[in-house]
């Protein structure tokens, strides 16, 4: 039996941030802030809301619609700490995971760590994942892109909080 290779891209709105992200953690040393201010709940929430919104969905997808996003959502909580963060955030995750023992991942973390479980998602499983990722991205990017792709808070690693960008910056 053969493989196939599927190739499948993120929209080419998100490469951007992706990109940013990796340079500015990786090459300018600098960390996300977190808690984000618009988190994956939050972000998973209003795709939830939107989704099932509309007058003509029925229970069953209704139900699909949040079994899928819980599946995404638990997914995240555990692919964060060994899959979705660079090397120089791992020490902040664990403060993180002291500070807010209570919390999980996914009501801590934002935008652009959701960004890159979707593209583990389109490596794993392909082209129905893709399917998902464009069907998000439409749905709810309009409401969270600007503040998190051209502005997304980042401090410097060895710096002070004081060192950080405001905009989105989440409160403490």
């Amino acid at each position: 039996m053969t493989s196939v290779e599927v190739r499948v891209k993120l929209p080419d709105e998100l490469k951007p941030a992706l990109v940013d992200d990796w340079d500015l953690i990786n090459r300018q040393r600098k960390l996300p802030v977190v808690p984000a201010r618009v988190t994956v709940d939050t972000i998973l929430a209003d795709y939830i809301k939107a989704k099932t919104s509309t007058k003509s969905i029925t229970p069953n997808k209704e139900s699909a619609v949040q079994e899928v996003v819980a599946g995404l959502r638990e997914y995240f909580n555990v692919m964060l700490g060994t899959q979705l963060l660079y090397k120089f955030e791992r020490p902040q995750y664990a403060d993180i995971l002291q500070e807010h023992k209570d919390k999980q991942a996914s009501d801590i973390y934002g935008f652009i760590h959701l960004i890159r479980l979707f593209g583990k998602l389109i490596e794993k499983i392909g082209g129905s994942g893709v399917d998902f990722v464009e069907d998000f991205y439409v749905i709810i990017m309009p409401q969270h892109a600007l503040c998190c792709t051209q502005s997304m808070p980042y401090e410097i690693l060895k710096g002070s909080k004081s060192h950080a960008t405001q905009c989105c910056r989440a409160p403490r």
